[in-house]
């Protein structure tokens, strides 16, 4: 199986994952990055199946299936816990990636 694209921007002890909204990419995000000192913060922006650099995987495209993407792109990081933040459909991804696994998420 095909991993979905992220983008990791910063270096810092706090990690923050980012989820787009249905429509747009990670790129929505793009204009937030400079609030976060890099030193700081460490911040990762997966585009979803069918969007942005994951444009071409397969899939069936739902809630449960992003949800899924979403842990297995924090297990490729190496992060135990994250922060996130959910724009729109974002908010329902990270809702069901909360209810597969609560621990993860501060």
């Amino acid at each position: 199986m095909a991993a979905t694209a992220l983008h990791v921007s910063g270096y810092g002890p706090q990690r923050v994952f980012f989820l787009h909204g249905w429509l747009t990419d990670r790129h929505v995000f793009d204009p937030l990055i400079p609030y976060f000192p890099e030193s700081e913060y460490t911040l990762a922006f997966m585009d979803y199946r069918g969007y942005g650099r994951s444009r071409a995987l397969a899939g069936d495209y739902s809630i449960a299936e992003i949800a899924g993407d979403m842990l297995a792109a924090l297990d490729r990081l190496g992060w135990e816990t994250t922060h996130v933040v959910g724009h729109s459909m974002g908010g329902m991804v990270f809702q069901q990636a909360a209810l597969t696994a609560p621990r993860r998420f501060r």
